[in-house]
């Protein structure tokens, strides 16, 4: 598998792939084509945006979307969007991503991922297996309306 930096002609397939991830357990959604292209269109224009994409066998089978959120003394990366396709969910796809996130976010000087999950899909965000994302450590789980917010300290 490899994990690259996604450029404009992967909008359409990450779109597709998103589409297939959140129409199952837990968050049960039904994206159409058209406005799963405008998410990660919109995700990808923003401040200092950043995709990368699984690919194995030259197809996308997971995606992670998002942008770099300054601060008053430090950056952070919010990630908008991380999916799977639903035939390599649990199989380390996500965890690759997150790793090769902070590879990219190394060179930027930026140690911060900040992300939000919802209650039923955390144990696959953060604490996922024993061979959790290394160097990667919780700093803090706290509330967002109803969604716990999660950022890592890279």
């Amino acid at each position: 598998m490899e994990i690259r930096v996604v450029n404009h002609n992967d909008i359409e397939e990450l779109a597709g792939v998103m589409g297939q991830a959140y129409s199952e357990e837990p968050w049960n959604e039904a994206w159409v084509q058209e406005k799963a292209v405008r998410r990660v269109q919109s995700i990808l224009c923003g401040f200092e945006a950043l995709g990368l994409a699984a690919v194995e066998d030259g197809e996308i089978i997971g995606g992670l979307l998002g942008f770099v959120d300054p601060y008053a003394d430090y950056d952070m990366f919010f990630v908008s969007e991380i999916f799977v396709a639903p035939k390599w969910k649990r199989k380390g796809v996500g965890r690759k991503l997150l790793s090769a996130l902070e590879e990219q976010l190394k060179v930027k000087d930026i140690h911060t991922i900040e992300l939000i999950s919802i209650n039923d899909n955390l144990e696959s965000t953060v604490h996922g297996s024993p061979q959790r994302t290394q160097g990667t450590q919780r700093l803090y789980i706290g509330a967002y309306l109803w969604y716990p917010v999660i950022v890592l300290r890279v």
